[in-house]
């Protein structure tokens, strides 16, 4: 028979080690704000290198100073070629928590719809995104915001770092003003434009849900306004 002793003082000690090792917290250094069109955003810089807004864009210029148009003829919005912003209902209020929403024109303008060294977020921005994250099916609840004020309803939410992901909503361009169905989901659904196009009639965008943990990947009708993201340019060395 072999007798074993166990120091009794030890076994805390061991636990700890061993639960460090299980539930690694994820890295998130709080960068200096970055003042865009006279307002200061939060931005989060990760482990992984990228360093993103922590707020959705509210701009209403182009990096170089100029104008995005805010389009009154609501009808139009399918023939519209030129980037354009809107907010929520058309309502300005909207704007603090939920920023503007956009059209793909705007997000795929060369006088670039963020600020100089910074970029609308790519689709690969978002899936290195949600691999750093630990993949796209529970990348969603990492990145949703806790607040239940802004996403009433809301579950699996731990915002782990400090993304801020609020559920602005979008706009539907096929939508009809008289049947009032084409502001849709705010404080529902969180839509994110990328800048990748997936053919001449729709590009890539990112969607979460209140009642699900994971983040979808889906394709959407250029003339629709959603929130954006903004991502600093990296150095292609950088990483090497």
């Amino acid at each position: 028979i072999i007798m074993v002793a166990f120091n009794i003082h030890l076994i805390p000690i061991i636990l700890i080690f061993f639960s460090s090792q299980w539930a690694q917290p994820l890295q998130t250094n709080p960068e200096p704000a970055i003042i865009f069109d006279d307002y200061t955003y939060k931005t989060i810089r990760l482990e992984n290198g990228q360093h993103w807004m922590a707020e959705n864009l509210r701009s209403s210029i182009y990096a170089n100073g100029d104008s995005v148009t805010n389009p009154t003829d609501l009808e139009g919005l399918m023939e519209l070629n030129s980037g354009a912003w809107l907010h929520y209902d058309n309502d300005s209020t909207n704007e603090a928590t939920y920023g503007k929403l956009y059209n793909w024109a705007a997000v795929s303008d060369s006088r670039n719809l963020c600020p100089s060294n910074w970029h609308v977020a790519t689709d690969s921005d978002w899936s290195a995104l949600e691999e750093y994250l630990g993949g796209s099916n529970v990348a969603g609840a990492k990145l949703k915001t806790i607040d239940t004020l802004v996403w009433p309803y809301n579950v699996y939410a731990t915002d782990e770092i400090n993304f801020g992901g609020v559920p602005g909503g979008f706009v539907s361009a096929i939508g009809q003003p008289q049947f009032n169905n084409q502001f849709n989901q705010l404080k529902e659904r969180a839509y994110w434009w990328t800048s990748t196009e997936r053919d001449a009639y729709t590009a890539w965008y990112r969607t979460i849900t209140p009642d699900y943990d994971g983040i979808s990947r889906l394709r959407y009708v250029k003339a629709n306004f959603l929130s954006v993201r903004c991502v600093e340019d990296q150095d292609p060395t950088e990483n090497e």
